[in-house]
């Protein structure tokens, strides 16, 4: 059974493999595109306040100062995830 322990784990270790994973790809690229060229939403399957809320925003935060970008935290709480997912299906392929 997944509890929220569980879910705010497998979050926190998506935001920053997700982080890890394009400051690698930037480094080992030839010529790289300038990354990112527009706003970032990051989707969080929990309610606001919880403790993924906090740890996202704490990374949207660094994020936000090391890329000079926008970066947003979206709260989709519900359905022990699916709400979330969906939302994540749904936004537009940009990166």
């Amino acid at each position: 059974m997944t509890t929220r322990r569980h879910l705010s784990q497998l979050t926190l270790g998506m935001i920053l493999s997700a982080a890890l994973g394009l400051a690698a790809h930037a480094q080992t690229a030839s010529a790289p595109a300038p990354y990112p060229n527009g706003p970032i939403k990051i989707i969080v399957p929990a309610t606001a306040g919880g403790t993924t809320d906090i740890v996202a925003r704490l990374v949207a935060k660094h994020l936000a100062e090391s890329w000079r970008v926008t970066v947003t935290v979206d709260n989709r709480a519900g359905a022990g995830g699916v709400v979330g997912a969906a939302a994540l299906v749904a936004s537009p392929p940009d990166g």
